[in-house]
């Protein structure tokens, strides 16, 4: 299906040369998620699994949801081993990482004080430096803001006000704009909601 496939650009009664794609898969196809995870899953089991840290009664190294990746390890070392076999990995089956999305937070607890400190660490992706995140420095996974605490506050009337108002300004019949609160707006802070940190009474004032 792949092999010698081609593909030309077209528009306003032009049309360019067929050319053959060298990499990737094609958009949309219903095969293309299933190819990439076969390759993506090969990854995750090359990682060393004496790298890790240990969460509850369980040893991770990796959590990865289609190309969002995050690697785990207890020391610097461990990590850049990580992060090499990642894109040795990668580079071997035509794939790279996007230094520019990636960084790092090195959390390292103190028992006696009985909370956690921010080391700065340099890390590696090939040859680019990679950046450390600080303590106040937010950053998103999967549609959620994290900081180095766990998951930051999430303030629902800031995805709310913009578009309530969108609505309340339309050229729309009252029921069209309940029918667009109901089945648009609020059904997009259902994640956040779920898996973020929100106050009770932040709920009620949006309520």
């Amino acid at each position: 299906m792949y092999e010698g496939g081609g593909t030309s650009l077209n528009g306003r009664g032009w049309s360019s040369q067929e050319f053959v794609p060298a990499r990737g898969v094609k958009q949309g196809d219903p095969l293309s998620p299933l190819m990439f995870n076969l390759v993506f899953d090969r990854l995750l089991r090359s990682l060393p699994s004496e790298i890790g840290v240990s969460v509850g009664n369980a040893r991770t190294n990796a959590a990865a949801f289609a190309d969002d990746l995050m690697l785990f390890a207890s020391t610097p070392k461990g990590l850049q081993t990580l992060l090499d076999t990642t894109v040795d990995f990668l580079s071997s089956v035509g794939l790279t990482l996007n230094a520019n999305k990636c960084f790092t937070i090195s959390v390292k607890g103190q028992l006696k004080q009985k909370c956690t400190v921010i080391e700065s660490q340099s890390f590696c992706i090939g040859l680019r430096k990679c950046p450390a995140l600080k303590r106040s420095e937010e950053w998103k996974y999967l549609g959620i803001n994290f900081t180095a605490d766990g998951r930051a506050r999430y303030n629902p009337a800031d995805d709310l006000g913009p578009k309530l108002d969108i609505i309340s300004r339309s050229p729309l019949k009252p029921q069209q704009k309940l029918f667009a609160l109901r089945t648009v707006l609020i059904p997009q802070l259902y994640h956040k909601l779920t898996l973020g940190s929100v106050a009770i009474g932040v709920l009620r004032k949006c309520d």
